[in-house]
C-alpha cells in the first residue's frame, strides 16, 4: 500500500504537468476557438528559458520563473499578432498548419540552441523530502499539485463566473451571433 501511495502522488504530480498543458488548450479553445498544436513547444520553450536563467546565468529560481512568465507572455502576444490574428478569418486547416509550423520552428530552435542532450534543473527546494508516515513527498510535487488545482479552479471561475469570460466563450462558440451583441458590451 505504501508503494501504491508513493506512485500515486508522483503520478498525480507528473499528470498535473500535463494538466497544465491541457489548461492552455482549453483556454485557447474557450477564448478563441483555436487549437494550438504548438502548445507543448511553448511549455518546452518556457522550461528551457528557466533552465537558462537559473542554471546557466545563475539567477535565483523564483526570479527566473517570473522572468520567463514575462518573456512567454510577450512571446504569446507576438505569436497571436503574427501567426493567429492574420488567419482568424480563414479556414481551420490554415490555422492548424500555422500552429504546426510554429511547433516545428520551436523544436528546431530548441535543438539548435540547447542541443539534443536532456538538461536538468537543480531542485528549487533542495534535496529535502517531507516524510508523512511512510510516504515520502518531494516539495516540488506538492507545489505542482497545488498550482495545478488553483489554476484549474481559477480558469473555471473566470470562464463561468465573470462577464468577460462568458463573453469570450460565447464569441468562441458563435462569432457571428456574438458580434450582434457587440454594441451592448
Amino acid at each position: 500500500m505504501e508503494f501504491f501511495l508513493q506512485i500515486l502522488v508522483s503520478g498525480l504530480a507528473m499528470g498535473s504537468i500535463y494538466g497544465l498543458v491541457a489548461l492552455g488548450f482549453v483556454l485557447l479553445v474557450n477564448a478563441a476557438d483555436i487549437i494550438n498544436f504548438a502548445q507543448g513547444e511553448f511549455v518546452m520553450l518556457g522550461a528551457f528559458l528557466v533552465f537558462t536563467f537559473a542554471e546557466v546565468l545563475g539567477l535565483p529560481f523564483a526570479l527566473s520563473v517570473v522572468l520567463v512568465m514575462l518573456v512567454m507572455a510577450l512571446f504569446g502576444l507576438v505569436m497571436e499578432r503574427v501567426a493567429y490574428r492574420p488567419l482568424r478569418n480563414t479556414n481551420a486547416v490554415t490555422i492548424i498548419i500555422s500552429t504546426l509550423w510554429i511547433s516545428v520552428f520551436l523544436q528546431n530552435l530548441a535543438l539548435r540552441t540547447w542541443g539534443s542532450v536532456p538538461q536538468s534543473f537543480t531542485m528549487p527546494f533542495g534535496q529535502q523530502v517531507l516524510q508523512l508516515g511512510s510516504l515520502r513527498l518531494v516539495p516540488q510535487h506538492l507545489l505542482i499539485l497545488v498550482v495545478t488545482a488553483g489554476l484549474v479552479l481559477l480558469q473555471h471561475w473566470f470562464f463561468h463566473s465573470t462577464r468577460y469570460g462568458q463573453l469570450m466563450r460565447a464569441t468562441a462558440h458563435d462569432k457571428a451571433t456574438a458580434q450582434i451583441g457587440r454594441a451592448h458590451v
